[in-house]
């Protein structure tokens, strides 16, 4: 797995996996926790891996390294028994990403 240095790693804990997957089973006894959870994902078609300069030859497994900006559209704070809450979307209006996979490892540009 790549260095995440400089980066947040947001993938759920076998505990936050846990603890979701109980509460989900209520609602779906069949119901598998990803490690990602969906509102972080991005889905990218060909035509945004042209606008990015990538290949769309990538295998399930590859990481790509990107940067990106992003405007925030809605905030939704609120109090309750269980604490502060607080939600935020945001739309990506920037991207920029590289290949790790095929990146040569010699090569430490970052």
């Amino acid at each position: 797995m790549p260095s995440f240095t400089h980066m947040t790693d947001l993938t759920r804990s076998d505990e936050e996996k846990s603890k979701e997957h109980m509460d989900s089973m209520l609602s779906s006894p069949f119901a598998h926790m990803p490690d990602v959870p969906p509102g972080l994902c991005i889905c990218l078609t060909e035509t945004e891996l042209q606008k990015l300069e990538l290949d769309s030859d990538c295998d399930v497994g590859d990481y790509l390294h990107g940067r990106f900006m992003a405007r925030v559209t809605s905030v939704n704070k609120s109090e309750s028994g269980g604490g502060a809450r607080c939600r935020i979307e945001l739309s990506l209006i920037a991207m920029n990403l590289e290949n790790e996979s095929t990146e040569d490892p010699d090569d430490d540009d970052d």
